[in-house]
């Protein structure tokens, strides 16, 4: 099978990158709780060890941007009160600035060529299959039924009513 992010390099089994999606919920309320089904299904998109790498360097490298931009607003209030000599302070900013943009540009520079991660959760077709029948991300429903979502069983009565 050929690797789905590059359609380049043969996928490999352990490089595979899994997707969780839980969907057909339904609740069954008794007098003292409320039963909630729905079903999971795994999703597989086949990826090549290269991929695999690269998508793996990606995470890190936004990781890093998080981190440059949490010191860059760290260094606005040691600014603001004078916590370290303005020369300081303005090279710990200008640093932090431009490590974040370092790491983005880089993230983009990485990924180029082959699909991201999140592409995949857009434009995968079992996965566009599975939100086009109601399916979310994730192991299961966070808080009840949402709201979009009707039950199975009202479903059922309005495809056996209009027949």
């Amino acid at each position: 099978m050929i690797c789905w992010f590059c359609s380049l390099r043969e996928a490999q089994v352990k490089h595979t990158y899994g997707i969780d999606m839980y969907g057909e919920v339904d609740a069954k309320t008794t007098s003292a709780l409320t039963d909630i089904a729905y079903r999971v299904r795994h999703v597989e998109v086949p990826r090549c060890a290269d991929c695999h790498r690269r998508h793996r360097q990606a995470r890190f490298a936004s990781n890093l941007s998080v981190l440059f931009f949490i010191v860059a607003v760290a260094a606005a209030p040691a600014i603001i009160l004078k916590w370290t000599p303005p020369l300081i302070s303005g090279i710990w900013l200008g640093l932090a600035v431009g490590l974040v943009l370092t790491a983005l540009v880089s993230v983009k520079l990485i990924l180029k060529g082959i699909h991201s991660l999140r592409k995949s959760h857009a434009k995968y077709p079992e996965i566009q299959e599975l939100l086009k029948q109601g399916y979310r991300f994730g192991q299961r429903p966070k808080a009840g039924i949402p709201k979009s979502d009707p039950s199975r069983k009202a479903s059922e009565e309005e495809t056996s009513s209009s027949t």
